[in-house]
Protein backbone atom coordinates (compact mmCIF):
# COMPACT_ATOMS: atom_id res chain seq x y z
CA UNK A 1 0.00 0.00 0.00
CA UNK A 2 2.71 2.46 1.04
CA UNK A 3 4.28 2.18 -2.57
CA UNK A 4 1.04 3.32 -3.94
CA UNK A 5 0.48 6.14 -1.23
CA UNK A 6 4.26 7.78 -2.19
CA UNK A 7 3.69 7.04 -5.69
CA UNK A 8 6.46 4.84 -6.30
CA UNK A 9 6.75 2.35 -8.84
CA UNK A 10 7.55 -1.20 -8.01
CA UNK A 11 10.62 -0.72 -9.51
CA UNK A 12 11.81 1.39 -7.17
CA UNK A 13 10.86 -1.20 -4.18
CA UNK A 14 12.41 -3.61 -3.03
CA UNK A 15 10.74 -6.54 -0.34
CA UNK A 16 12.60 -8.36 2.46
CA UNK A 17 10.59 -11.33 3.70
CA UNK A 18 12.46 -12.62 7.19
CA UNK A 19 12.15 -16.14 7.81
CA UNK A 20 12.82 -17.04 11.74
CA UNK A 21 14.84 -20.15 11.18
CA UNK A 22 15.27 -22.44 14.68
CA UNK A 23 15.61 -25.32 13.27
CA UNK A 24 18.68 -25.51 10.63
CA UNK A 25 17.04 -26.68 8.31
CA UNK A 26 15.76 -24.77 5.18
CA UNK A 27 13.32 -22.41 4.38
CA UNK A 28 10.01 -23.14 3.82
CA UNK A 29 8.46 -21.55 0.59
CA UNK A 30 6.30 -18.45 0.76
CA UNK A 31 3.83 -17.45 -1.78
CA UNK A 32 4.11 -13.30 -1.94
CA UNK A 33 0.36 -12.05 -2.82
CA UNK A 34 -0.40 -11.06 -6.47
CA UNK A 35 0.65 -7.09 -5.53
CA UNK A 36 4.06 -8.19 -4.75
CA UNK A 37 4.95 -9.51 -8.58
CA UNK A 38 6.73 -6.36 -9.81
CA UNK A 39 8.70 -6.10 -6.65
CA UNK A 40 12.24 -7.01 -6.62
CA UNK A 41 12.49 -9.76 -3.42
CA UNK A 42 14.83 -11.47 -1.22
CA UNK A 43 13.52 -14.71 1.02
CA UNK A 44 15.69 -15.57 4.06
CA UNK A 45 16.74 -15.16 7.17
CA UNK A 46 18.33 -12.22 9.09
CA UNK A 47 20.95 -15.02 10.29
CA UNK A 48 21.98 -15.17 6.27
CA UNK A 49 23.28 -11.03 6.46
CA UNK A 50 25.53 -11.97 3.03
CA UNK A 51 22.21 -13.16 1.23
CA UNK A 52 20.13 -9.51 2.38
CA UNK A 53 23.43 -7.74 1.48
CA UNK A 54 23.49 -9.24 -1.75
CA UNK A 55 19.84 -8.22 -2.82
CA UNK A 56 20.27 -4.91 -1.26
CA UNK A 57 23.24 -4.08 -3.64
CA UNK A 58 21.81 -5.62 -6.54
CA UNK A 59 18.41 -3.23 -5.98
CA UNK A 60 20.43 -0.47 -5.44
CA UNK A 61 22.53 -1.18 -8.86
CA UNK A 62 19.33 -1.39 -10.69
CA UNK A 63 18.04 1.76 -8.69
CA UNK A 64 21.08 3.85 -9.88
CA UNK A 65 20.66 2.76 -12.87
CA UNK A 66 17.53 3.66 -13.89
CA UNK A 67 17.52 6.85 -12.07
CA UNK A 68 20.89 7.82 -14.34
CA UNK A 69 18.96 6.83 -17.46
CA UNK A 70 15.60 9.15 -16.19
CA UNK A 71 18.77 11.82 -15.41
CA UNK A 72 19.97 11.16 -18.90
CA UNK A 73 16.65 11.27 -20.49
CA UNK A 74 16.04 14.88 -19.39
CA UNK A 75 19.10 15.96 -20.21
CA UNK A 76 18.60 15.22 -23.72
CA UNK A 77 15.11 16.57 -23.43
CA UNK A 78 16.88 19.53 -22.65
CA UNK A 79 19.35 19.84 -25.48
CA UNK A 80 16.61 18.89 -27.91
Amino acid sequence: MFPKAMLLSPKFCLAIANHHNTGGGVLPHVNHPKCMDNLEKHNGSAEEINGIFQSFEKYLIKLLKLLGDRQRDEEEGIMN
